[in-house]
């Protein structure tokens, strides 16, 4: 009882790594990501739209395929064709540009129930993943 107890614990906590492609609910949750977009942007002014709706989309936009390696004393995880997001799983923040030449705090770490817990940060905000297996 007591192995299998520690069997079970070990296997729940192991982070996932592989690749993944988004299945059916891929395209509800993209529509209800445009639809928070526009929502959001019908507040803002009608010059500014179109720059906000863009900046929010890119920024917002759900991965179809994921991909988390191991990479020396890192996690390495790429989102469809973005530039591939490199930090050390223990939670520090290390510095990450985007595509788009934006710089922002990149952490990785491994929460309680063994989820990959992605976050980036800069000044305009947050955009937090999860991933578990």
């Amino acid at each position: 009882m007591v192995l299998w107890l520690l069997i079970s614990t070990v296997l729940a906590a192991t982070p996932p790594r592989g690749a993944w492609t988004a299945a059916a609910h891929f395209d509800a949750m993209a529509d209800q990501v445009r639809a928070d977009v526009e929502s959001y942007v019908s507040d803002v002014g009608f010059l500014k739209r179109p720059f906000a709706r863009w900046a929010l989309v890119h920024a917002t936009a759900p991965c179809a395929r994921i991909e988390i390696r191991d990479q020396a004393d890192a996690l390495a995880i790429a989102c469809d064709d973005h530039k591939v997001a490199v930090a050390p799983p223990d939670g520090s923040t290390v510095s990450f540009t985007g595509d788009d030449g934006r710089t922002m705090d990149l952490v990785h770490a491994i929460d309680g129930q063994g989820a990959v817990v992605q976050t980036f940060a800069n000044k305009n905000g947050t955009r937090t993943n999860r991933f578990t297996s």
